[in-house]
């Protein structure tokens, strides 16, 4: 209760920061308008009806983040760290990720313990390209991305290529699991949950997309003293429990956000010769996930350091 109170504040602290006219779009959240022209703090003029109030938080909280932002033809431009910074949203999937990424704390955290100037980074889950952009920016050598979403690793080359950096990246399409094999995934951009024991014949716009495990990546880019970060919803636990102590070794740092809780993972990388810190769970609920009993989640993040 106290985290979801927490939670409603810091949206109403965004909110008002952020939105000139923010009463309004009160009176849509509780139903007392249908919709209103909101002004926000470029002035720009956002319509806002409750069919898209998820849309205007996003964009917010990205104006919160990054003031002097922008968004056109869905290439969001913005200063991080001195730099400007193109990239694309796609129909604005990509819009939680960029801000949680480039306007959170989760990597500003990680990047405190972990020394990556010069490292190669093994992004598992690298989604739009967002993560191997910030690991470059940090000064890391070279990415090797993997996404099972055929559709976010054309995005993620798209965005390396709108800020210069395609040469210093990879991203293979394929899924991350215990074992080879290989299952359909949608192309669809749009959808971030389209993987499941469901998904085992193909619709019309699925494509075949191979398993493969994290030691045979390990294997294929020759890594070693290797950077590991880990996000995909879940399946990070067969991953990790399933993998052997040594491969685990080849990875010095390690961050991996965790969603059915941290015990399990602290435990195995602690095995492994990892110190562990980790941050408390949150709830969040995902209904587009098929499974019903995988749909909430205790979402967290782990740091560890190879000692």
């Amino acid at each position: 209760m106290f985290t979801k109170i927490n939670s409603y504040l810091r949206r109403l602290k965004i909110l008002v920061i952020v939105v000139k006219n923010w009463p309004l779009a009160l009176l849509i959240k509780v139903g007392m308008k249908s919709e209103a022209s909101l002004k926000l703090r470029n002035d720009q003029i956002f319509s806002l009806r409750k069919s898209n109030w998820n849309d205007f938080l996003e964009l917010i909280f990205f104006l919160y983040y990054f003031p002097d932002g922008s968004i056109k033809n869905n290439i969001a431009t913005f200063n991080y760290r001195g730099r400007t910074v193109n990239f694309c949203v796609g129909d604005g999937v990509g819009m939680r990720t960029m801000v949680e990424i480039f306007g959170g704390d989760i990597y500003r955290t990680f990047y405190k313990m972990a020394s990556v100037k010069g490292c190669t980074v093994l992004d598992i889950g690298s989604a739009f390209g967002d993560t191997a952009l910030s690991f470059l920016f940090e000064g890391a050598s070279f990415v090797y991305g993997v996404e099972a979403n055929p559709g976010w690793v054309d995005l993620a080359r798209k965005n390396l290529m709108l800020n210069g950096l395609s040469g210093q990246a990879v991203f293979v399409n394929a899924i991350v699991n215990a074992e080879n094999g290989e299952n359909f995934v949608s192309y669809s951009i749009s959808n971030m949950f389209n993987l499941s024991k469901k998904n085992t014949i193909k619709n019309q716009d699925a494509i075949l997309v191979p398993k493969v495990t994290i030691s045979s990546l390990v294997n294929q880019f020759k890594l070693n003293d290797a950077i590991l970060k880990m996000d995909i919803e879940g399946y990070e636990y067969q991953i990790i429990l399933n993998s052997d102590l040594s491969t685990l070794r080849k990875f010095k740092y390690m961050v991996i956000e965790y969603h059915y809780g941290f015990e399990k993972l602290k435990s195995h990388l602690e095995e492994a010769g990892f110190k562990v810190a980790y941050t408390l769970p949150h709830e969040s609920y995902m209904p587009d996930i098929e499974e019903e009993h995988l749909r909430m989640f205790q979402v967290g993040d782990i740091y560890a350091v190879r000692i």
